[in-house]
């Protein structure tokens, strides 16, 4: 899981974890200030605040090398020796402007005695001091008047308001002035606390339509332009948040969905695979969707046997091909009971060349079989003449492929002969796509007797029996 990102509640800079423990960031409940802010952040935070970030200022000062110590020592004029007053101890209880004060009260009085000690002991005063205070106070009366100028010109850009009031000039400023910036700087605050709850109760309202119709590419899409509806770091922090808790559950619904098609694509069942990959195509998120493609490609479901004509009904969709573009062979192709090889007919088809022709065969048209993927054909045959076979096969595009030579034993008993569709493509094919290329599903079927596939040479006519012809099959699986 990745850091979560935390931006400097006033400067909106990006704050890593790293920081964090160098003592370069500083947490302030669930607001992260950055060191080059801590300085601004202790004239406006509230009281309680403040100690918070004392403390961890405290804390990265002594992690620093060298520290505890301070600079190293320095020549010094001789001064006379004058015992600081008593400080008043304050409860730790008390408000940080109180302890502050006495501080400041101590430090008057130790100045007041040094400058009694003579001009002797006086240390030179430094060229390039502060302003005067009337200097000073323009200033920040200055900045005041800016910073009231934008707001009413800009009412709802509060995070730049913000800026203009916790200018440097107005938070070091100690009149009534620099308290009025502080009062306006907590109270622009507020008010961005209240615009960024009502944004983020806005953006869930509007996420839930496309959310719940999975549409998630819709959705991110949303958040995406939603980090720069306002420049407060809450919202930006809120949106970050948001977006990673919708895309970790994608990723887990991913991750279930994916598992499902597999599954399906294992037991050959395409309806529910098709679902499972229309699903994910709906998300709008192409790199799962190829990431499903993928993951299917791994899975070959496992073919089932599928039978096709026992020759015990009616032939629907079998018919006799007489070889008419090579005329003069004459035949037939009709159930036979005489010999069978299981249940009660067979069917017989006949070749006679004596007057011509090439060759005749049987065309079954395997629109029955609802666009399965078959792999294989097995039927089982029986003769006393043929020695080879012409075999030829469909594909989706109507293309024909064709094997002339499919050897059979020299029996005459009942042989089973395995085609797989694989070796039946090659150089021999015409129609449809006609490049050689097998395009499932299988749409087609037929067995050729040609006119030079009998065992003896010189013999013009023939017969062989097909009976219980079954196919490896399983559902034609488009690609997702």
């Amino acid at each position: 899981m990745g850091q979560a990102i935390v931006y400097c509640y006033r400067c909106s800079r990006q704050l890593r974890e790293a920081q964090f423990s160098q003592g370069k960031a500083f947490r302030l409940d669930s607001r992260g200030c950055c060191a080059d802010c801590a300085p601004e952040a202790l004239r406006t935070l509230p009281p309680e605040s403040v100690k918070v970030l004392l403390a961890q200022l405290a804390a990265a000062q002594q992690q620093k090398p060298g520290s505890p110590g301070g600079r190293p020592p320095t020549a010094r004029r001789p001064v006379t020796e004058v015992p600081p007053p008593a400080v008043p101890r304050v409860a730790s209880s008390a408000p940080i402007w109180i302890v502050a004060g006495v501080a400041v009260a101590a430090i008057a009085i130790v100045a007041g005695i040094a400058l009694s000690a003579g001009p002797g002991t006086a240390a030179p005063r430094p060229s390039g001091g502060s302003p005067a205070p009337t200097e000073a106070k323009s200033s920040a009366a200055l900045a005041l008047q800016k910073a009231r100028d934008f707001a009413a010109k800009s009412p709802n850009d509060l995070f730049a308001q913000l800026k203009f009031f916790e200018d440097r000039a107005l938070l070091d400023d100690k009149t009534d002035v620099g308290a009025e910036a502080r009062r306006s700087a907590q109270e622009i605050r507020a008010k961005g606390k209240e615009t960024v709850d009502r944004a983020r109760a806005a953006l869930d309202t509007e996420l839930l339509g496309p959310l719940g119709r999975e549409e998630f590419s819709t959705a991110f899409a949303r958040l995406d332009s939603a980090r720069t509806v306002l420049e407060w770091p809450e919202w930006k922090a809120a949106v970050e948040k948001r977006a990673g808790e919708e895309r970790a559950r994608l990723a887990k619904l991913f991750e279930q969905v994916r598992d499902q098609a597999r599954d399906a694509k294992e037991k050959a069942n395409a309806a529910e695979l098709q679902v499972h990959v229309a699903r994910v195509k709906k998300w709008g998120v192409q790199k799962l969707v190829d990431d499903l493609a993928a993951a299917l490609a791994e899975v070959s479901p496992k073919p089932v046997r599928v039978a096709i004509q026992d020759f015990e009904g009616e032939l629907a969709g079998w018919k006799y091909v007489g070889g008419e573009d090579f005329p003069g062979a004459r035949g037939s192709f009709a159930p036979d009971s005489t010999v069978v090889h299981g249940g009660r007919r067979a069917c017989k088809l006949d070749a006679d060349f004596n007057k011509g022709g090439l060759y005749v065969g049987f065309w079954w048209d395997a629109t029955g079989l609802k666009a399965r993927d078959v792999r294989e054909i097995r039927l089982w045959v029986k003769t006393d003449t043929v020695s080879i076979l012409g075999v030829r096969v469909a594909d989706a595009t109507g293309q024909v492929h064709q094997r002339s030579a499919v050897p059979l034993q020299p029996t005459s008993d009942w042989q089973e002969l395995v085609l797989r569709i694989a070796d039946l493509t090659g150089p021999e094919h015409w129609a449809g796509a006609n490049d050689g290329k097998w395009h499932g599903p299988f749409t087609g079927f037929g067995l050729n007797i040609g006119k030079e596939g009998f065992r003896q040479p010189g013999l013009k006519a023939g017969a062989i029996w097909v009976d219980d012809i079954d196919a490896l099959a399983a559902p034609a699986l488009r690609d997702p």
